[in-house]
């Protein structure tokens, strides 16, 4: 039916015997019998409003003259049926067209939400099109269309179109402000520091053990690593713009090549999720301190490639790729350290696995493991002759001694940075509760000191200088790179 031949049909209803109900303003007793007129609801409503006000305002204005003479009366509206329609609908009749989308944009807080009514755009692309949206600078993390049928007037003629409505959410991408791994260094030494009243600042980064579990049916990486925790410290090296970064060791816990624990099927074929996250968060401490000088000391998870091949595999050991001396499974190599500027220690547990800052501080993965909290740092500070750093303990404790030498005291310090891993028992080999914590260090270096500050990390949230630095989970990011589903 035409819409014409509808209004007449509604308002033939109205003058036998709907007055009544238009007048007590029940339009749901007419609306579901006409609603068979090619109409929607909503536009059936709008048109029977008209009508109360067209055909019932003679007794509306009696009513209002005896209950006071003073009142004024109420008029004929100037709404017309399909102008009436179009307040519902979206379709203006001054122009005989459906109104063109407009895309708003609205800020949330953690991006932007965008929103399209109208005929021209039905779908995703068309909507960051027509915002105007650089999709490599967002992420759309979820999007929506509905669609509903109008109608429009081409002179004497009504015609019905498909309206849409779009709506999307996008926050920003971590991607947009980091850059691929460059075969070419980016460090360059500078020249031997001159000792002033600013001191060197260091930011010592603990055992992340970058590292995956598969959900039961094999269509999800879970992490093992705290990527809010390790984001708080990538968060705080921006902040201090250190002198120095050292990672400590374990960054890939590398589970699947363990000779000592048990591997189950969840644990296969997760080392390159693990060397691509790895390198992901590797590749955001140098851009948050590009001019830092950047040293990271292999541990004994590191090592576990190469033991399992001197155990099961020793000719692989030798395989080398042409121009470069180190071996094709190299952790330098599988991290990308060249493109990055880091400089490489190790091997673990040989005379080269620690290094010193000034031949002041020391830093080492593995200072000795004792049972208890504390005990540790005691034993080693018992027997250090410098300020040593280290991990491989996953726990946050600092120890002192002071030694006395011709009339001089000089206080030397052994810490431990914590981890930056999980600590609810989901790394391999762990027990159920470890008592384990979550941390980093900052350490300073003057002319007459040697300063070594724990910083404690709690839920991805640690305190710097009166400031509290809340950690993200980046997971979608390292997911939209490297299209793996580990977000």
């Amino acid at each position: 039916m035409s819409v014409s031949k509808a209004w007449q049909e509604v308002a033939q209803a109205v003058l036998e015997g709907g007055r009544v109900a238009l007048e007590n303003r029940q339009y749901y007793r007419l609306v579901p019998r006409y609603l068979d007129m090619g109409l929607s609801e909503d536009e059936l409503r709008a048109c029977l409003r008209w009508a109360y006000t067209e055909y019932c305002k003679d007794e509306i204005n009696a009513k209002r003259r005896s209950a006071n003479p003073n009142s004024r009366d109420f008029g004929t509206t100037a709404t017309q049926p399909l102008k009436a329609v179009s307040e519902v609908s979206g379709v203006s009749e001054a122009s005989g067209s459906v109104d063109r989308n407009e895309v708003s944009l609205t800020e949330t807080e953690d991006g932007v939400e965008l929103s399209s009514k109208g005929r021209t755009i039905s779908n995703l692309e068309q909507l960051v099109e027509a915002a105007k949206i650089d999709l490599s600078k967002w992420v759309v993390l979820e999007w929506g269309a509905n669609t509903w049928e109008s109608f429009y007037r081409v002179g004497d003629k009504h015609r019905k179109v498909q309206m849409w409505q779009v709506k999307a959410r996008l926050v920003p991408s971590v991607l947009s402000s980091v850059k691929p791994v460059e075969s070419r260094a980016v460090y360059v030494p500078s020249p031997a520091p001159i000792y002033t009243d600013k001191p060197l600042v260091a930011v010592v980064v603990p055992d992340t053990q970058h590292g995956f579990r598969w959900n039961d049916l094999r269509t999800r990486l879970i992490p093992m690593h705290d990527r809010r925790a390790i984001d708080a410290v990538v968060q705080l090296i921006a902040r201090v713009k250190p002198d120095l970064i050292v990672h400590l060791g374990d960054g890939p816990d590398f589970a699947e090549w363990s000779l000592k624990y048990a591997r189950g099927p969840e644990l296969l074929e997760t080392t390159q999720p693990a060397i691509e996250e790895l390198h992901f968060d590797l590749r955001r401490m140098r851009k948050a301190a590009p001019k830092a000088r950047f040293i990271y000391l292999e541990g004994n998870h590191c090592f576990r490639i190469r033991s399992a091949l001197v155990e099961r595999l020793p000719v692989a050991l030798s395989a080398k790729a042409v121009g470069d001396s180190r071996g094709a499974l190299h952790l330098a190599r599988l991290l990308g350290f060249d493109g990055l500027g880091i400089e490489y220690v190790g091997p673990y547990g040989s005379a080269q696995d620690d290094w010193y800052w000034e031949d002041r501080v020391r830093f080492v993965h593995d200072g000795g493991v004792r049972g208890k909290g504390g005990q540790t740092v005691t034993s080693h500070v018992a027997k250090s002759e410098v300020t040593t750093v280290f991990g491989h303990i996953h726990r946050v404790e600092m120890a002192a001694r002071t030694v006395h030498r011709r009339g001089a005291t000089r206080t030397i310090y052994a810490a431990s940075a914590g981890c930056l891993c999980r600590i609810d028992g989901a790394v391999p080999g762990a027990t159920a509760r470890p008592d384990w914590q979550q941390g980093c260090a900052v350490v300073y270096l003057t002319d007459r000191t040697e300063s070594v500050q724990l910083v404690p990390i709690s839920e991805g949230s640690l305190v710097w200088n009166g400031v509290e630095v809340v950690g993200q989970d980046y997971g979608f990011a390292v997911e939209a790179e490297f299209g793996r589903p580990v977000g």
